[in-house]
């Protein structure tokens, strides 16, 4: 398991992994925290973050650099879009205070940050930023700060990334 996300109004936990050996081995699931039964599962591929989940959706972000929406409530896959490189560092989202977007902040391999606005039945990916070159994003070979240890976005789209430069970019 490499990420949860309790949600105890829903009663429910979701986890993800990136253990998955075949295309049909899931690696997205909710548990039901009443009783410990399987609520649903799908499959993002290899995993390695945490969901976050802002009202009715739970997004992943996988290590083939996909970022998922699903369906909290049954895990029905509704979108999937590329942001060009594996994401290792915990996505967030929010809901943008101006507009009501729901707006999915996630740092890829190289230290690019990538904004994904869901539009309801897709997702569209909106910008890009590179963090400063150095080492390693997130322990990877990738050529960005040595390592994110969080990623965060503020109700007014901007993205906030902690590096272990010492630095909020």
């Amino acid at each position: 398991i490499h990420g949860l996300l309790a949600d105890p109004d829903q009663d429910r936990v979701y986890a993800t992994s990136d253990r998955t050996h075949s295309s049909v081995q899931h690696s997205v699931w909710a548990l039901n925290t009443v009783n410990g039964s399987l609520a649903w599962s799908a499959n993002a591929g290899r995993v390695q973050t945490a969901p976050v989940r802002v009202d009715d959706r739970l997004y992943v972000a996988s290590l083939s650099g996909q970022v998922h929406a699903f369906d909290a409530a049954t895990g029905t896959a509704l979108w999937s879009v590329g942001v060009g490189a594996p994401v290792q560092v915990d996505p967030s989202a929010l809901r943008l205070a101006a507009t009501g977007e729901v707006v999915i902040a996630v740092v890829d391999f190289f230290g690019e940050i990538h904004a994904v606005r869901d539009d309801g039945a897709t997702g569209t990916l909106l910008s890009g930023f590179q963090l400063p070159t150095g080492a390693p994003a997130a322990g990877s070979p990738g050529p960005a700060v040595s390592a994110v240890s969080r990623v965060a976005a503020d109700a007014t789209g901007k993205a906030l990334v902690g590096a272990d430069d010492g630095h909020l970019y």
